[in-house]
């Protein structure tokens, strides 16, 4: 099986898949500084301050964070997900989270 570097993310209407190439060619992990790079200046990303996976996504385009491995993404993605939910859930209930 080959991996690609991704990091897939919700958004209100879509769901955004910043992708690579396989990991088992140079730069292998390295690739996803771009990848995250690419994720921060979409219009669907929510900033850094608004998950611990965003600002891992941000830390990561900024090239001061991991770039980290399939778990490290999915983790990312899936803790914005959460987040993103959370939040949608609330404001239809008029909860503030």
């Amino acid at each position: 099986m080959t991996i690609s570097g991704s990091i897939r993310y919700t958004s209100d209407q879509v769901f955004v898949i910043s992708k690579g190439h396989s990991v088992k060619t140079p730069p292998g992990w390295g690739q996803m500084v771009g990848v995250a790079s690419r994720l921060v200046q979409a219009p669907e990303y929510c900033g850094q301050a608004y998950s611990n996976g965003d600002s891992d996504i941000y830390q990561c385009a900024h090239g001061n964070g991991s770039t980290g491995n399939a778990y490290v993404w999915r983790k990312a993605g899936t803790n914005h997900h959460l987040i993103f939910v959370v939040n949608q859930i609330a404001n239809q209930f008029g909860f503030l989270p």
